[in-house]
């Protein structure tokens, strides 16, 4: 009995999987770019990448954590090299109390804002609050601040406007019982002029990225619930309008937008439809001896499409309408987390795909993944870098030469490679 409910569902899967799997999939396109250096930097247990910029000088800037140790309190971790990849200095912040960097922008009068959380006290279990930082060319810290209620908060992204004050976007748990989108302004001393909760009606809400609109208000993308979401305010904080894209089955992670030149937006993320086999899976999971685990494996080994993710690209108006969708990946998964607009219209994205299916997804099983696209979202090249323990790439920049500098995580250090410029 039990041989003939795992036939029947092999039989549905196998009718969805082919569904699935007409994915159109990617044109013979261009090539690559070739590396011109790759350098890790370490020593420590572990070190994390999340944001990359080319300064005004032309030097990479890099935010992120590190931890000394095994099971040490992570600490604010900057890195600043040359376009060599040579070290120009490091700098860490907050001793003894865990925090974390996640954006770093260089603002119109030449310093640094670094935007992230800490933890107020050195209790593992303590609430964490907005971190905000502004440093010098140098790397001196020129002040810190620090804001949030009484539970947890969290600073994501940053933008500047036009009179030097600061949009923060992040999450929060002090509002309710669940975690929900919390922005904030301030000004060029990060005196705080408003502060903002947008409550969701379930329990993930969070912002991942912000940019400005052309109109003077400010534009985030995060996800809600396991679909993206996009919101609009204006510059007191007011939400002019909130808008959910993705189906029921449809899971969208690490979201990031950018203005585009002609006025518009570009979304880069990862979507997949795990959540759907999870569904079937978990009703026939009720029946007596229905092995899930073992039956999951075996399903997406046959039919990878079923659980992976791919890139993503939309683009959309400023009313959130979609004006293009773009999918980009291969056999097994894709993530993506950040775009950037390239010296010719285009966009690049980068992340990260797998070597080979793998139910537990390890940093071991990864590989560097960059796809370059023109102005209508089409592939004019993709690029796959590997690493000894893996590889994921969090962030990319076009350099000042026509070049790429990509960062992210191979194995325990932050690892910069720079691509050379395109022929």
């Amino acid at each position: 009995m039990n041989h003939c409910r795992k036939a029947i569902l092999l039989c549905i899967v196998m009718l969805v999987g082919v569904s699935l799997s007409c994915r159109k999939p990617t044109e013979e396109v261009g090539k690559a770019p070739e590396i011109e250096w790759m350098k890790t930097y370490g020593g420590f247990t572990e070190e994390v990448e999340y944001s990359i910029i080319q300064d005004f000088e032309g030097n990479l800037v890099v935010a992120g954590k590190k931890n000394l140790y095994e099971f040490s309190i992570p600490k604010a971790y900057v890195l600043k090299t040359n376009l060599e990849g040579n070290i120009l200095w490091t700098k860490e912040f907050a001793s003894g109390v865990t925090s974390e960097l996640y954006d770093v922008k260089q603002t119109s009068d030449s310093i640094y804002i670094l935007i992230g959380k800490i933890d107020v006290e050195t209790d593992f279990a303590s609430p964490a609050s907005v971190y905000i930082i502004m440093m010098n060319e140098d790397g001196d810290p020129i002040w810190s601040k620090i804001y949030g209620g009484p539970s947890w908060e969290c600073g994501k992204c940053v933008v500047e406007n036009d009179k030097g004050e600061f949009i923060i976007g992040g999450v929060t748990m002090s509002a309710k019982d669940s975690i929900d989108v919390y922005f904030m302004k301030v000004d060029s001393a990060c005196d705080s002029i408003w502060a903002t909760v947008y409550q969701g009606d379930g329990f993930m809400t969070e912002i991942q990225s912000i940019d400005r609109c052309d109109d003077g208000n400010y534009i985030m993308v995060g996800s809600h619930n396991e679909k993206l979401l996009l919101i609009k305010i204006d510059d007191n904080g007011k939400i002019l309008w909130a808008r959910e894209y993705g189906g029921r089955y449809c899971k969208y992670s690490s979201n990031f937008i950018k203005r585009t030149s002609d006025g518009d937006y570009i979304i880069a993320g990862s979507a997949g439809f795990k959540k759907w086999l999870k569904i079937i899976l978990r009703g026939f999971d009720l029946l007596p001896g229905f092995a899930y685990d073992e039956l999951e494996t075996a399903i997406l080994e046959r039919f990878p499409n079923l659980g992976h993710r791919n890139f993503y690209l939309f683009k959309i108006d400023g009313n959130g309408n979609i004006l293009w969708n773009k999918e980009y990946g291969g056999k097994y998964h894709d993530v993506a987390f950040t775009v950037e607009l390239t010296n010719d219209d285009g966009y690049i994205i980068a992340g990260y795909t797998e070597k080979s299916f793998a139910v537990n997804r390890w940093l071991s099983n990864r590989i560097g993944y960059i796809v370059k696209t023109d102005c209508d979202g089409n592939v004019l090249w993709e690029k796959t870098i590997s690493h000894e323990g893996g590889v994921e790439f969090l962030s990319i920049v076009q350099n000042i030469d026509g070049g790429y500098a990509v960062t992210g995580r191979a194995a325990d250090d932050i690892v910069i490679i720079k691509l050379k410029p395109e022929k």
